[in-house]
Protein backbone atom coordinates (compact mmCIF):
# COMPACT_ATOMS: atom_id res chain seq x y z
CA UNK A 1 0.00 0.00 0.00
CA UNK A 2 1.11 3.38 -0.58
CA UNK A 3 0.76 6.81 -2.48
CA UNK A 4 0.08 6.68 -6.25
CA UNK A 5 2.64 8.82 -7.96
CA UNK A 6 0.70 10.14 -10.38
CA UNK A 7 -2.91 10.35 -9.31
CA UNK A 8 -1.79 11.36 -5.67
CA UNK A 9 -4.38 8.43 -4.19
CA UNK A 10 -3.10 7.28 -0.79
CA UNK A 11 -3.26 4.01 0.66
CA UNK A 12 -3.90 2.31 -2.64
CA UNK A 13 -2.29 -0.99 -4.06
CA UNK A 14 0.42 0.13 -5.85
CA UNK A 15 1.56 -1.52 -9.25
CA UNK A 16 4.66 -3.04 -10.17
CA UNK A 17 5.45 -0.52 -12.97
CA UNK A 18 7.89 -0.31 -15.44
CA UNK A 19 9.80 2.68 -16.33
CA UNK A 20 10.67 1.46 -19.32
CA UNK A 21 7.42 -0.50 -20.93
CA UNK A 22 6.95 -3.87 -21.07
CA UNK A 23 6.27 -4.21 -24.94
CA UNK A 24 9.58 -2.67 -25.46
CA UNK A 25 11.79 -5.43 -23.61
CA UNK A 26 10.00 -8.29 -25.35
CA UNK A 27 11.00 -6.67 -29.14
CA UNK A 28 14.20 -6.65 -28.00
CA UNK A 29 14.35 -10.50 -26.67
CA UNK A 30 16.17 -12.91 -29.17
CA UNK A 31 14.66 -16.05 -26.93
CA UNK A 32 11.26 -16.23 -25.41
CA UNK A 33 12.88 -16.44 -22.24
CA UNK A 34 15.80 -14.13 -22.29
CA UNK A 35 16.54 -12.10 -19.24
CA UNK A 36 17.89 -8.74 -18.50
CA UNK A 37 20.45 -7.74 -16.15
CA UNK A 38 22.19 -4.48 -15.47
CA UNK A 39 25.34 -3.74 -16.47
CA UNK A 40 26.93 -2.62 -13.09
CA UNK A 41 25.61 -5.36 -11.01
CA UNK A 42 25.37 -8.82 -13.67
CA UNK A 43 23.30 -10.86 -10.98
CA UNK A 44 21.20 -8.83 -10.53
CA UNK A 45 18.44 -10.57 -13.24
CA UNK A 46 15.12 -8.75 -14.63
CA UNK A 47 12.41 -11.37 -16.53
CA UNK A 48 10.98 -8.09 -18.43
CA UNK A 49 12.58 -4.85 -17.16
CA UNK A 50 13.26 -2.60 -14.08
CA UNK A 51 10.04 -2.46 -11.98
CA UNK A 52 9.06 -0.23 -9.00
CA UNK A 53 6.32 0.08 -6.77
CA UNK A 54 4.60 3.34 -8.46
CA UNK A 55 1.09 3.21 -9.86
CA UNK A 56 -2.11 2.03 -8.75
CA UNK A 57 -3.97 -0.06 -11.25
CA UNK A 58 -5.75 2.72 -12.94
CA UNK A 59 -2.92 4.57 -13.47
CA UNK A 60 -1.08 1.59 -14.49
CA UNK A 61 -3.85 0.76 -16.80
CA UNK A 62 -3.93 4.55 -18.44
CA UNK A 63 -0.53 4.36 -19.71
CA UNK A 64 -0.65 0.84 -21.06
CA UNK A 65 -3.26 2.37 -23.74
CA UNK A 66 -0.50 4.68 -24.91
CA UNK A 67 2.20 2.20 -25.21
CA UNK A 68 0.14 -0.33 -26.81
CA UNK A 69 -0.85 2.57 -29.17
CA UNK A 70 2.92 2.88 -29.68
CA UNK A 71 3.93 -0.41 -29.80
CA UNK A 72 1.66 -0.93 -32.89
CA UNK A 73 1.59 2.66 -34.66
CA UNK A 74 5.40 3.48 -34.12
CA UNK A 75 7.87 0.56 -32.92
CA UNK A 76 6.24 -2.24 -35.25
CA UNK A 77 5.97 0.01 -38.08
CA UNK A 78 9.58 2.15 -38.35
CA UNK A 79 11.78 0.26 -36.28
CA UNK A 80 12.98 -2.21 -38.98
CA UNK A 81 13.83 0.04 -41.85
CA UNK A 82 14.21 3.17 -39.33
CA UNK A 83 12.47 5.78 -41.20
CA UNK A 84 11.41 8.07 -39.06
CA UNK A 85 7.59 9.84 -39.38
CA UNK A 86 7.13 12.86 -40.74
CA UNK A 87 5.09 13.74 -37.58
CA UNK A 88 4.41 12.74 -34.16
CA UNK A 89 0.93 11.60 -33.17
CA UNK A 90 -0.24 13.46 -30.32
CA UNK A 91 -0.62 9.28 -28.94
CA UNK A 92 3.14 9.24 -29.57
CA UNK A 93 3.68 12.10 -27.82
CA UNK A 94 1.80 11.58 -25.06
CA UNK A 95 3.51 7.91 -24.93
CA UNK A 96 7.17 9.68 -24.69
CA UNK A 97 6.03 11.96 -21.78
CA UNK A 98 5.14 8.87 -20.05
CA UNK A 99 7.97 7.34 -20.45
CA UNK A 100 10.17 10.19 -19.44
CA UNK A 101 8.14 11.09 -16.35
CA UNK A 102 8.61 8.02 -15.13
CA UNK A 103 12.45 8.04 -15.63
CA UNK A 104 12.75 11.43 -14.35
CA UNK A 105 10.71 10.78 -11.43
CA UNK A 106 12.52 7.99 -10.16
CA UNK A 107 15.83 10.12 -10.55
CA UNK A 108 14.60 12.59 -8.38
CA UNK A 109 12.66 10.45 -5.37
CA UNK A 110 14.26 6.98 -6.12
CA UNK A 111 17.70 7.80 -6.39
CA UNK A 112 17.64 11.06 -4.99
CA UNK A 113 19.89 12.39 -7.84
CA UNK A 114 20.73 16.59 -8.92
CA UNK A 115 21.99 18.29 -5.60
CA UNK A 116 22.91 21.20 -6.73
CA UNK A 117 19.70 23.45 -6.07
CA UNK A 118 18.71 25.24 -9.05
CA UNK A 119 19.25 22.23 -11.46
CA UNK A 120 17.17 20.00 -8.93
CA UNK A 121 14.84 22.75 -8.85
CA UNK A 122 14.28 23.05 -12.81
CA UNK A 123 14.22 18.89 -12.85
CA UNK A 124 11.26 19.14 -10.34
CA UNK A 125 9.46 21.78 -11.83
CA UNK A 126 9.92 19.50 -14.94
CA UNK A 127 8.90 16.61 -13.36
CA UNK A 128 5.23 18.62 -12.08
CA UNK A 129 4.47 20.04 -15.36
CA UNK A 130 4.76 16.34 -16.78
CA UNK A 131 2.51 14.83 -14.08
CA UNK A 132 -0.08 17.59 -14.15
CA UNK A 133 -0.71 17.10 -17.72
CA UNK A 134 -0.14 13.48 -17.58
CA UNK A 135 -2.90 13.72 -14.46
CA UNK A 136 -5.09 16.20 -16.17
CA UNK A 137 -5.59 14.01 -18.81
CA UNK A 138 -5.87 11.12 -17.35
CA UNK A 139 -8.39 12.02 -13.92
CA UNK A 140 -9.27 15.94 -14.57
CA UNK A 141 -11.28 15.33 -11.15
CA UNK A 142 -8.69 13.83 -9.11
CA UNK A 143 -6.03 16.69 -10.62
CA UNK A 144 -9.30 19.02 -9.50
CA UNK A 145 -8.45 17.87 -5.66
CA UNK A 146 -4.88 18.14 -5.67
CA UNK A 147 -5.04 21.16 -7.37
CA UNK A 148 -7.36 22.77 -4.68
CA UNK A 149 -5.34 20.91 -1.79
CA UNK A 150 -2.19 23.62 -3.05
CA UNK A 151 -4.29 26.50 -3.59
CA UNK A 152 -5.23 25.90 -0.30
CA UNK A 153 -1.40 24.88 1.11
CA UNK A 154 -0.53 28.44 -0.49
CA UNK A 155 -3.04 30.58 1.49
CA UNK A 156 -1.94 29.07 4.65
CA UNK A 157 1.19 30.00 3.95
CA UNK A 158 1.07 34.07 4.21
CA UNK A 159 3.51 35.53 1.87
CA UNK A 160 6.40 37.23 3.83
CA UNK A 161 7.37 39.75 0.81
CA UNK A 162 6.02 41.25 -1.86
CA UNK A 163 7.92 39.24 -4.42
CA UNK A 164 6.31 36.09 -2.26
CA UNK A 165 3.02 38.20 -2.77
CA UNK A 166 3.43 38.34 -6.18
CA UNK A 167 4.85 35.06 -6.52
CA UNK A 168 1.21 33.40 -4.20
CA UNK A 169 -1.06 34.88 -6.93
CA UNK A 170 1.09 33.87 -10.19
CA UNK A 171 0.62 30.46 -8.19
CA UNK A 172 -3.19 30.17 -7.94
CA UNK A 173 -3.91 31.39 -11.39
CA UNK A 174 -1.56 28.91 -12.75
CA UNK A 175 -4.07 26.10 -10.89
CA UNK A 176 -7.09 27.57 -12.78
CA UNK A 177 -5.74 26.81 -15.64
CA UNK A 178 -4.90 23.55 -17.87
CA UNK A 179 -0.83 23.04 -17.44
CA UNK A 180 1.26 25.09 -20.21
CA UNK A 181 3.88 22.44 -21.45
CA UNK A 182 5.00 24.38 -24.29
CA UNK A 183 8.08 24.70 -23.26
CA UNK A 184 8.81 21.01 -23.23
CA UNK A 185 9.64 18.97 -26.53
CA UNK A 186 10.10 15.35 -27.45
CA UNK A 187 12.71 14.64 -30.36
CA UNK A 188 12.90 11.07 -31.87
CA UNK A 189 16.42 10.32 -33.95
CA UNK A 190 17.30 7.00 -35.31
CA UNK A 191 21.05 6.04 -34.93
CA UNK A 192 21.12 5.22 -38.26
CA UNK A 193 20.25 9.12 -39.38
CA UNK A 194 22.48 10.45 -36.91
CA UNK A 195 25.37 8.78 -38.49
CA UNK A 196 26.55 5.95 -36.27
CA UNK A 197 27.95 2.70 -37.03
CA UNK A 198 26.37 -0.80 -37.68
CA UNK A 199 28.55 -2.19 -35.07
CA UNK A 200 27.30 0.89 -32.61
CA UNK A 201 23.71 0.46 -33.49
CA UNK A 202 23.86 -3.22 -33.11
CA UNK A 203 25.57 -2.43 -29.39
CA UNK A 204 22.70 -0.09 -28.27
CA UNK A 205 20.07 -1.72 -30.19
CA UNK A 206 20.30 -4.35 -27.71
CA UNK A 207 20.56 -2.21 -24.48
CA UNK A 208 17.53 -0.32 -23.02
CA UNK A 209 18.62 3.04 -21.21
CA UNK A 210 17.17 5.94 -19.65
CA UNK A 211 18.18 8.62 -17.46
CA UNK A 212 17.79 12.55 -17.06
CA UNK A 213 20.64 14.80 -17.26
CA UNK A 214 21.24 18.88 -17.90
CA UNK A 215 23.26 20.44 -20.50
CA UNK A 216 26.44 22.83 -19.33
CA UNK A 217 24.59 25.87 -19.86
CA UNK A 218 21.84 24.74 -18.13
CA UNK A 219 19.56 25.91 -20.51
CA UNK A 220 17.97 22.55 -21.30
CA UNK A 221 16.91 20.46 -18.75
CA UNK A 222 16.34 16.51 -20.88
CA UNK A 223 15.65 12.99 -19.92
CA UNK A 224 17.04 10.78 -22.89
CA UNK A 225 15.69 6.91 -23.47
CA UNK A 226 17.20 4.73 -26.03
CA UNK A 227 16.95 1.34 -27.09
CA UNK A 228 16.05 -0.95 -30.54
CA UNK A 229 18.05 2.04 -32.48
CA UNK A 230 16.11 4.78 -31.27
CA UNK A 231 16.88 7.74 -29.11
CA UNK A 232 14.01 9.51 -27.50
CA UNK A 233 14.22 12.78 -26.29
CA UNK A 234 12.08 15.12 -23.88
CA UNK A 235 13.46 18.38 -23.74
CA UNK A 236 12.42 21.27 -21.22
CA UNK A 237 13.87 24.70 -21.95
CA UNK A 238 12.59 27.40 -19.19
CA UNK A 239 11.57 30.48 -20.99
CA UNK A 240 12.69 32.86 -17.71
CA UNK A 241 16.33 31.95 -17.83
CA UNK A 242 19.12 33.96 -17.49
CA UNK A 243 22.58 33.28 -18.47
CA UNK A 244 25.61 35.25 -17.77
CA UNK A 245 28.67 34.27 -19.81
CA UNK A 246 30.98 35.83 -21.95
CA UNK A 247 31.63 32.67 -23.74
CA UNK A 248 28.60 31.85 -26.89
CA UNK A 249 30.43 28.99 -27.58
CA UNK A 250 28.09 26.68 -25.69
CA UNK A 251 24.49 28.45 -27.08
CA UNK A 252 25.73 27.12 -30.78
CA UNK A 253 24.27 23.72 -29.89
CA UNK A 254 21.28 22.37 -31.45
CA UNK A 255 18.85 19.82 -30.18
CA UNK A 256 20.93 17.56 -32.42
CA UNK A 257 24.34 18.08 -31.24
CA UNK A 258 22.99 17.54 -27.69
CA UNK A 259 21.35 14.04 -28.06
CA UNK A 260 24.88 12.87 -29.98
CA UNK A 261 27.27 14.05 -27.70
CA UNK A 262 24.74 12.29 -25.14
CA UNK A 263 24.25 8.62 -27.45
CA UNK A 264 28.39 9.26 -27.63
CA UNK A 265 28.74 9.50 -24.16
CA UNK A 266 26.29 6.03 -23.48
CA UNK A 267 28.13 4.32 -26.39
CA UNK A 268 31.46 5.30 -24.40
CA UNK A 269 29.91 4.18 -20.94
CA UNK A 270 29.00 0.65 -22.47
CA UNK A 271 31.88 -0.31 -23.30
CA UNK A 272 34.07 0.64 -20.75
CA UNK A 273 31.49 -1.15 -18.79
CA UNK A 274 31.70 -4.22 -21.27
CA UNK A 275 35.22 -4.94 -20.18
CA UNK A 276 34.73 -5.37 -16.41
CA UNK A 277 31.34 -7.37 -17.32
CA UNK A 278 32.92 -9.82 -19.32
CA UNK A 279 35.58 -10.29 -17.06
CA UNK A 280 32.90 -11.39 -14.02
CA UNK A 281 31.32 -13.84 -16.73
CA UNK A 282 33.79 -16.12 -17.03
CA UNK A 283 34.72 -15.39 -13.24
CA UNK A 284 31.29 -16.15 -12.00
CA UNK A 285 31.00 -18.80 -14.15
CA UNK A 286 27.90 -16.92 -15.59
CA UNK A 287 28.90 -17.06 -19.01
CA UNK A 288 28.51 -21.29 -19.51
CA UNK A 289 25.47 -21.24 -17.62
CA UNK A 290 23.96 -18.46 -20.21
CA UNK A 291 25.29 -20.90 -22.76
CA UNK A 292 23.32 -23.95 -21.46
CA UNK A 293 20.34 -22.01 -20.98
CA UNK A 294 19.84 -20.85 -24.45
CA UNK A 295 21.61 -24.02 -26.66
CA UNK A 296 18.26 -25.82 -27.40
CA UNK A 297 16.49 -22.88 -28.28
Amino acid sequence: MGTCALCGKENIQLMQSHLIPKAVYKRIKTFKNSRFREMDDIQKIYQDGEKKPMLCHDCEEFFSKYERDFCNTFLDKYTADKLIPSTITQNINFYLLTVSWRILYDDLYVYDSFKERSERTAFERLEYKIRRYLNSTHSPQQQELIDQQLITNYANGEPQSFGEAIAFIENIQKLQLPEDISEIKNYIFSLCELGYTAPQIELLSHCVTGYSFSTTTKQHYCVITSYLGWIFLTVYQPKRYIQISLDTTPYDKSITDIVKEETNYIIQNIVQKSITVQKQLDETGLREKIKKRYSSQ
